[in-house]
C-alpha cells in the first residue's frame, strides 16, 4: 500500500496525524540534517501502522517535506 506523508521537522513534539485515509502528517523533533528527520518518520510511521520498520520503503521525497512511502503487507502463513 502507498502512503503519502507531510513531514513537519523541528516540531515541539513527535506525533502522527491521519487527516485522510493513507495521508499522514508527521511531526518530528529531529532536525532535517543527515537524514535524522527521515529516520524518526520511519519509526513513527511504523508505530502508527503497526508494521516493522523494515517493511516501509521511502519511494519519493528524500529531501522534500512531502514524501511517498510503500508499506509491504505482512504475509501470514497458516
Amino acid at each position: 500500500m502507498y502512503v503519502f506523508v507531510k513531514v513537519i521537522a523541528e516540531a515541539k513534539i513527535d506525533k502522527v496525524e491521519l487527516p485522510k485515509p493513507s495521508k499522514f502528517i508527521v511531526y518530528v523533533k529531529a532536525k532535517r540534517e543527515k537524514g535524522e528527520a527521515n529516520k524518526k518518520v520511519f519509526a513513527l510511521l511504523a508505530g502508527a501502522l503497526k508494521v516493522p520498520v523494515k517493511n516501509i520503503i521511502l519511494i519519493n521525497g528524500h529531501r522534500q517535506p512531502t514524501k511517498m512511502f510503500f508499506v509491504r503487507e505482512i504475509d501470514t502463513i497458516s
